[in-house]
C-alpha cells in the first residue's frame, strides 16, 4: 500500500516518488497541452515561459517544479517537526494533489509561485527567535512579492505574516510594517524597468484592470474529477478534524506552527473564490491540505482503511488521465 510504503524515507521512497509521477504526468509527455498563455501581471512567468516554444520542455520544467516542490514541502514539514523524520508523505500526497487533474499539468503561474510560498512559509515557520524577527519578516515579504510576479494572488500571504506574529505574539509595529516593505521590493525594480522602458502608465493601467475586474465565482468540474474531488475533500475534512482534534497533545511550537498552517489554509481558500477558474489556481491551498493529510497519515496507527481508499484513489486518478 502507498501510504505504508511512504511513511519511509530512504532512496528506494524517492524513486517511488519519481515513478509516481510520471505515472501521473505521462500523459502530458505523450501529448503536452496547449500553452496556457502569459498574463502582463505575471511578468516573471511570462520571461519564463519565453525560453522556449517547444511544449513538451514546457511540460517537463512543470515536472521537474513539482518534484522540487513536492521534496521541499516535506523537508519543511520535518524540520519543523510537524512529520516524523523517516517520512516521505509529504511529497506523496502534495504530489497526488497536484496531479489529479489533468488541468494541473502543465507549466502556469500558480505552480512556479509555489516555490517561493514554500520558501515564505519555511521563514515564517523560522520566526520565534526575538532576534530574527526583523530579518525574516522582510524575507518572507520579499518572497511573497517575488512570488506575486509569478502569480499576482500570492501577494494576499502578506495576511499570514501578520497572522503568524499575531501567533507568536510579537505585537511591536515594525515587525508589521516591515514584510510590506519587503513585498513591494520586487515592484520598486518592476517599476523602475517599466519606467525606463517609458510603460509606467501601461504597469499602472493592466493592475489597476487587474483589481477592478476580480471575480467571485467557484467554478464546477464534470466527470470522473468530481470522484475524484470528492475523496479528496473526505481526506481533507477528517485529516483536519483529528489533526486539529489532537492539537493540544502537541508541544506548544508545534501547535503554533499548525496554526499558522490553518491560516495560510484560510487565505487559500480566499485566492480560491476570488478567481473564476477552481482548478488553476488551487496550488496554494494544496501546501495545508497536504500537510494536514500528511500529518494525519503520519500520526496513524492502523492504516489499512485509509491506505486501500487513498491508493485506490491515485489509481483511479492515473486512469482517469489516460480517458482523454
Amino acid at each position: 500500500m502507498l501510504i505504508r510504503f511512504f511513511r519511509n524515507n530512504s532512496f528506494i521512497q524517492l524513486i517511488g516518488l519519481l515513478v509516481l509521477g510520471i505515472l501521473l504526468w505521462v500523459n502530458v509527455f505523450i501529448t503536452p497541452p496547449p500553452f496556457v498563455g502569459n498574463s502582463f501581471t505575471s511578468p516573471l512567468f511570462n520571461l519564463v515561459s519565453s525560453l522556449t516554444n517547444n511544449l513538451l520542455i514546457l511540460i517537463i520544467l512543470a515536472f521537474i517544479t513539482l518534484m522540487i516542490q513536492s521534496l521541499y514541502l516535506n523537508h519543511i514539514l520535518i524540520k519543523h517537526e510537524l512529520v516524523h523524520r523517516s517520512s516521505t508523505l509529504p511529497a506523496f500526497v502534495y504530489l497526488v494533489l497536484m496531479s489529479h487533474s489533468l488541468q494541473l499539468q502543465h507549466l502556469y503561474p500558480a505552480l512556479i509561485s509555489g516555490l517561493f510560498v514554500l520558501a515564505a512559509i519555511d521563514s515564517l515557520l523560522d520566526i520565534d527567535e526575538e532576534n530574527e524577527y526583523y530579518r525574516l519578516s522582510y524575507k518572507t515579504g520579499f518572497l511573497i512579492g517575488v512570488a506575486s510576479l509569478f502569480y499576482l494572488p500570492t501577494a494576499a500571504l502578506l495576511l499570514l505574516i501578520w497572522i503568524t506574529l499575531f501567533i507568536y505574539r510579537i505585537v511591536s509595529w515594525r515587525p508589521s510594517f516591515i514584510p510590506i516593505i519587503g513585498l513591494f521590493t520586487p515592484y520598486l525594480f518592476l517599476f523602475t524597468y517599466y519606467f525606463w522602458m517609458d510603460s509606467a502608465n501601461e504597469f499602472i493601467l493592466h493592475y489597476q484592470n487587474y483589481f477592478t475586474k476580480t471575480k467571485l465565482i467557484f467554478a464546477s468540474n464534470d466527470g470522473y474529477i468530481r470522484i475524484i474531488m470528492t475523496i479528496l475533500a473526505f481526506f481533507s475534512t477528517i485529516s483536519f478534524t483529528r489533526v486539529l482534534g489532537r492539537i493540544n497533545d502537541k508541544k506548544m511550537i508545534v501547535r503554533k506552527k499548525i496554526s499558522i498552517i490553518l491560516g495560510l489554509f484560510f487565505i487559500g481558500v480566499l485566492i480560491l473564490f476570488l478567481n473564476n477558474d477552481l482548478i488553476i489556481h488551487a496550488s496554494i491551498i494544496y501546501i495545508p491540505i497536504s500537510t494536514f493529510i500528511a500529518i494525519y497519515f503520519s500520526d496513524m496507527r492502523k492504516t489499512f482503511w485509509a491506505d486501500l481508499l487513498f491508493s485506490f484513489t491515485v489509481l483511479f486518478i492515473i486512469f482517469d488521465h489516460f480517458q482523454f
